[in-house]
C-alpha cells in the first residue's frame, strides 16, 4: 500500500537523480574541453613568444659584440662606452633568462596537451575536433536541462500540494482566531458598558430619571478623562452617597457635587467613594453653620437658590479638607475618619469649621484621625464644667464655649508655661477623662501655632476648589499616572462602543434564553422530541468532527508521505557518503579553528613572556646603573660629553652670553632712566622715601646670593674631585689629559666672567653711593634734630664701633682684622671710603663700613629706625663671616686651578 502510494514520488526522485548525474557529467566534459581550448591557444602564444624572444636576443647579442669590438679598438674605453656595454650585456642576460622560462613553459604545455591526447604537430585538426565535441555536449546539455525542467515542474506540483495542506490548516486556525477575537471584542465592549450600566442602575434606584443619569454619566466620563484614579463607574457609584445624603440636590447638580468630592479625593490621596461619603456626612454636620458663613462672606448670598447654596457649600467644604491636608501631616482618609468620629459635637458647641479643621490637623501630627477626634470630643464635652472646677471661665456672655486658643490661654495664665504632674492631676480631675487632658497637654505649648493655623484655615475656606485643583494637578504628574489616565480613556471609549452592541447582545441573549426555555418545555412535554433533538445534534457534531478530522488526516498523510520519502533519501548510500564528507569537512574546520585559537593563545603567552624578559632586562640595567661604579662611569661620560659640547660650540655660546649681557645692561639702563625721571618729578615727596635706602635692599641680598652660588659650585665640584682622585689612584692614569688643553681656557673664561660681573656690580654700587646716597645724606644733615630724634645721634656710631671691636676680638687670630685706628677728626661720612686698611668708621648717619682692602671688600651696615647697637653688631658679624667664607672659597678655587 505504501509502495503504491509512494511510487510516483520515487519515480520522480529517481529521474531527478539520473538527470542530475548526466548533467553533471556533461558539464564536466565541457569544462575539460574548454580547458584544452585554452591550453592550445596558450601554446600558440608561447610558441610565437619564444620565436620573438630569440630574435630579440640575437639582435641584443649582436649589439654586445659590436660594443666589445669598439672597446678593444679604443684601448682605454670611455665611461659612456663602458656603461653602454654593460647595459647591453645585462639586456642579453635578461632576454636569455626570459627565453629559457618561455621554453620551459612551452614544454610543460606540450606535455599537458599530449597527455590529453592532443598532438601539437596538428593543432588545427585538434581544434576542429574539440569544437565538434563541444557542440555535441552542448546539445546534450540542453536536452538534459529540458528534462530537468520537466522534473522540476513535477516537484513544483508536489510543493503546491504541501502548500495547499498548510493553507488548509492555517486558514482554519486563522478563521478560528478571528471568530475568537470578535467574540472577545464584543464581550469586552459589553462588559465595559455592563459595569457602567450596573452603576447607573444603582443610582436609578434612588429615583433619578434618565436625564439625570445621563448628566451624571457624562460628568463621570469627563472627570475620568481628565483625572487618573477614578473610573466612570466608580464616579457614578460614588454619586449614590451624594444623592442619598443631600436630597435637595437636583439630578444634574448631583454630578457636579460628586465631581467636587472626587476632585478633593484626588487632591488628598483618598478614594472617590471615601470622599463622597465624607461630603455627605459633612453636609449634615456643617450645612447649617455654613449659612452664617455664606451670609457674611459670599456676595449675593440672599439671591442664591437652595441648590446653588448647596453647591457653594461643596466648594467651601472641599477648600477646608484640601487645605487641612496640605497644612498638616494627614490625608483625606484620616480627615474623613476624624470628622466622622467627631460628628456634630464641636458644631453643636458652636465651634467654627476652620477651628475644628486646625485642631484635628494639628492633633494628627502625633496620632490618627479617629483618635484625634475622640480626644477633641472629650475636651469639648468636659470644657464647660472643667472651667468651673478650676476657677476659670471657659464660656462667653452667651454661655457659648470660648475658642480652644482662648481656653488654653486661660489655663496658661493659671499654670504658666508648663504643666507639672500635680497640675496634670488637677486637670484630669476637672476634665474627667485622660483624652481631654491629653489634648490640652498636646496643644498647651503650641497656642500660637494653633491660632495661626485657624487663621490660615479661615482664609483658605474662601478659595473654593482652586486649592484642590492645584494639589490634584501636582499629584497627577509622572508616567504612571499618565498610563492610568490613558487606560481610563480607553475604558470610556470601550464602554461607548459597548453601548451600541448592548441591544443586540440583550436581544440575542433573550432569544437564546427563550429558545432554551422552549426546548426545555418541549422536552418535558414530549420526551421523544428531546431524544430526536439529542440524536440530531450529536449527529451534526459527529459529522462536523469527522470533517475536521478528515481534513487534518489528509494533510497529515500527505506530510507523512513526503517525510517518508525524505527519510528514504536520507538513508541512501550516496546521501550518507555526502553527509559523512560534510561532517568530516566541518570537523576539520573546527579542528583548524581550534588550532588557530591555541596558536593565538601560545603567541600571546610568548608575547607575555617576552614582556617579562624585557622588564627583567630593564631591572638589570637599572641595577647596573645604580651600582656605584656604573654611576661613576656614567658621570665621567656625561662630564666629558658636556665639556666636548662646550668646546665645540664655544663661539655660539660666547655670542649668546654677550648678547644676553647686552640685553641686561640695556634693560637696567632703561629702568634706571625711568627711576631717575620719576624721582626728579616726585622730589616733593622725598621725605616719604628717607626711611629706606635702595642700597640696604641690594646689599643684604647680594652676599647670600654670592655665598649660595659659591656653595653650589663647591658642592658640585667636590664629588667630581673626590671621584677623580679615587680613579686616578686606582687606575694610575689620567683619562682627561687630552682635555687639559681645552680645560684651562674654560677655567680662565669663567674666572674672568665672574670678575667682570663683580666689577660691574661694584661700579653700580659706587654709582648708587655717589648719585643717591650722597644727596640723601645731605638732606639728612639739613634736617638736623628731626633726623637725630628719629634715627639716633653720633653716640650710636661710638656704640657700633665698640661692638665691632668686640666682634673682632672674638674672631680667631688667623682671621682677625687689624686693630681699628682712630677716625678722622671730622667723623661723619669721611670714613665711608677714606678709612685706612682694616679701619672701622662710624658715620653720623649710623652707617658703619668695614674695609678689607686686601680683597677690596666693603661691609656696609645701614642702621634702621629702632635698631639697637646689638642688632647692628650682629649684622656686622654676619657680614664678616660672609667675607671669611668668600676668602676661603677663593683660596680653594686657586688651589684647584
Amino acid at each position: 500500500m505504501v509502495d503504491r502510494i509512494t511510487a510516483p514520488m520515487q519515480k520522480v526522485t529517481s529521474q531527478t537523480e539520473r538527470m542530475s548525474e548526466r548533467v553533471k557529467a556533461s558539464q564536466n566534459e565541457l569544462d575539460r574541453l574548454g580547458g584544452l581550448s585554452k591550453d592550445i591557444e596558450h601554446f600558440r602564444k608561447l610558441k610565437r613568444g619564444v620565436s620573438d624572444t630569440a630574435q630579440e636576443m640575437t639582435e641584443a647579442q649582436r649589439r654586445v659584440d659590436e660594443l666589445a669590438r669598439q672597446m678593444r679598438e679604443a684601448g682605454s674605453p670611455s665611461k659612456a662606452l663602458t656603461r653602454d656595454f654593460n647595459r647591453a650585456k645585462k639586456e642579453v642576460d635578461q632576454l636569455r633568462r626570459s627565453h629559457e622560462k618561455e621554453n620551459r613553459e612551452l614544454e610543460e604545455t606540450r606535455r599537458r596537451l599530449n597527455d590529453a591526447g592532443v598532438s601539437t604537430k596538428n593543432l588545427n585538426d585538434a581544434t576542429r575536433r574539440i569544437r565538434e565535441e563541444t557542440q555535441r555536449y552542448t546539445t546534450d546539455l540542453e536536452q538534459q536541462q529540458q528534462a530537468l525542467d520537466d522534473v522540476a515542474k513535477r516537484q513544483q506540483r508536489m510543493a503546491d500540494t504541501q502548500a495547499r495542506n498548510r493553507n488548509l490548516r492555517s486558514g482554519a486556525l486563522m478563521d478560528t482566531a478571528k471568530v475568537g477575537a470578535g467574540v472577545f471584542a464584543i464581550t469586552r465592549f459589553t462588559n465595559a458598558y455592563g459595569e457602567l450600566a450596573a452603576a447607573q442602575g444603582e443610582i436609578a434606584s434612588l429615583g433619578i430619571g434618565a436625564e439625570g443619569i445621563d448628566a451624571i454619566t457624562q460628568a463621570a466620563r469627563d472627570f475620568s478623562n481628565q483625572w487618573a484614579g477614578t473610573t466612570a463607574p466608580d464616579f457614578v457609584r460614588a454619586s449614590y452617597d451624594i444623592k442619598s445624603g443631600i436630597a435637595s440636590l437636583s439630578d444634574a447638580a448631583v454630578g457636579e457635587f460628586t465631581r467636587i468630592a472626587a476632585l478633593t479625593g484626588a487632591a488628598t490621596k483618598s478614594s472617590t467613594d471615601q470622599m463622597t461619603s465624607l461630603f455627605a456626612t459633612g453636609y449634615g454636620i456643617y450645612r447649617q453653620q455654613f449659612e452664617a458663613f455664606g451670609a457674611d462672606v459670599i456676595e449675593g448670598w440672599q439671591g442664591l437658590s437652595a441648590e446653588e447654596r448647596d453647591m457653594r457649600f461643596g466648594e467651601y467644604f472641599s477648600a477646608g479638607i484640601a487645605s487641612s491636608v496640605q497644612a498638616y501631616k494627614t490625608n483625606g482618609a484620616e480627615m474623613s475618619a476624624a470628622i466622622s468620629s467627631l460628628g456634630a459635637t464641636a458644631t453643636a458647641a458652636n465651634v467654627p469649621f476652620e477651628e475644628q479643621l486646625a485642631i484635628l490637623g494639628q492633633l494628627q501630627k502625633t496620632m490618627s484621625g479617629s483618635e484625634a477626634a475622640t480626644k477633641y470630643a472629650a475636651f469639648i464635652q468636659a470644657a464647660g464644667e472643667a472651667g468651673s472646677d478650676l476657677g476659670l471661665k471657659f464660656t462667653d456672655a452667651n454661655n457659648q464655649l470660648l475658642s480652644t486658643p482662648e481656653i488654653l490661654d486661660a489655663l496658661r495664665s493659671k499654670y504658666g508655661e508648663t504643666i507639672d504632674a500635680v497640675e496634670g492631676q488637677e486637670l484630669k480631675k476637672a476634665f474627667g477623662t485622660d483624652e481631654a487632658v491629653d489634648m490640652v497637654q498636646l496643644l498647651y505649648s503650641n497656642v500660637d501655632e494653633l491660632r495661626t493655623g485657624i487663621d490660615g484655615m479661615g482664609d483658605a475656606l474662601n478659595r473654593g476648589t482652586s486649592v484642590a485643583e492645584t494639589m490634584a494637578q501636582a499629584i497627577q504628574q509622572g508616567p504612571n499616572k499618565a498610563t492610568d489616565l490613558m487606560m481610563q480613556q480607553v475604558e470610556n471609549a470601550t464602554s461607548a462602543l459597548g453601548k451600541a452592541f448592548a441591544p443586540t447582545v440583550i436581544a440575542v441573549a433573550g432569544a437564546l434564553g427563550s429558545a432554551a426555555t422552549a426546548v426545555a418545555d418541549l422536552s418535558e412535554r414530549f420526551p421523544v422530541l428531546g431524544q430526536v433533538l439529542a440524536f440530531t445534534v450529536a449527529g451534526l457534531l459527529g459529522l462536523m468532527t469527522a470533517s475536521i478530522v478528515g481534513r487534518f488526516a489528509f494533510a497529515g498523510l500527505s506530510d507523512a508521505v513526503i517525510f517518508g520519502r525524505k527519510a528514504f533519501d536520507f538513508l541512501r548510500w550516496s546521501t550518507i557518503k555526502t553527509n559523512v564528507a560534510l561532517v568530516a569537512s566541518r570537523t576539520r574546520a573546527i579542528a583548524v579553528a581550534t588550532g588557530m585559537v591555541v596558536m593565538g593563545a601560545a603567541q600571546k603567552a610568548a608575547a607575555a613572556g617576552s614582556a617579562v624578559m624585557t622588564g627583567a632586562q630593564w631591572a638589570l640595567n637599572a641595577a647596573m646603573s645604580a651600582n656605584p661604579i656604573g654611576l661613576i662611569i656614567a658621570g665621567i661620560v656625561a662630564l666629558v660629553a658636556a665639556v666636548a659640547l662646550i668646546y665645540r660650540y664655544w663661539g655660539p655660546l660666547s655670542d649668546f652670553f654677550a648678547g644676553l649681557w647686552g640685553g641686561i645692561k640695556s634693560a637696567f639702563a632703561t629702568g634706571w632712566e625711568f627711576v631717575t625721571s620719576g624721582l626728579s618729578a616726585a622730589w616733593d615727596s622725598i621725605k616719604g622715601v628717607l626711611t629706606f635706602s635702595p642700597l640696604s635692599l641690594l646689599q643684604p641680598l647680594w652676599s647670600p646670593l654670592a655665598g649660595f652660588f659659591g656653595g653650589v659650585w663647591d658642592a658640585v665640584k667636590a664629588p667630581f674631585v673626590a671621584v677623580w682622585e679615587y680613579i686616578t689612584g686606582l687606575l694610575g692614569f689620567d683619562p682627561l689629559a687630552m682635555l687639559a688643553e681645552a680645560w684651562s681656557p674654560l677655567i680662565d673664561f669663567f674666572a674672568g666672567l665672574w670678575d667682570r660681573v663683580m666689577g660691574v656690580f661694584g661700579q653700580a654700587l659706587n654709582w648708587i653711593n655717589s648719585a643717591i646716597l650722597d644727596p640723601i645724606n645731605g638732606v639728612k644733615e639739613a634736617l638736623g634734630s628731626v633726623w637725630n630724634s628719629l634715627f639716633g645721634d653720633d653716640d650710636a656710631g661710638v656704640e657700633v664701633t665698640q661692638r665691632v671691636a668686640q666682634v673682632n676680638d672674638s674672631t680667631p687670630p688667623d682671621l682677625r682684622s687689624p686693630a681699628p685706628a682712630p677716625s678722622s677728626a671730622g667723623g661723619g661720612a669721611s670714613g665711608f671710603l677714606g678709612a685706612p686698611v682694616g679701619s672701622i668708621a662710624a658715620t653720623s648717619g649710623g652707617t658703619t663700613v668695614v674695609d678689607q682692602s686686601q680683597h677690596k671688600t666693603e661691609i656696609v651696615v645701614q642702621q634702621q629706625p629702632g635698631q639697637s647697637s646689638q642688632d647692628v653688631g650682629a649684622e656686622v658679624r654676619r657680614q664678616l663671616d660672609e667675607r671669611d667664607r668668600e676668602n676661603r672659597r677663593r683660596n680653594r678655587s686657586r688651589l684647584s686651578d
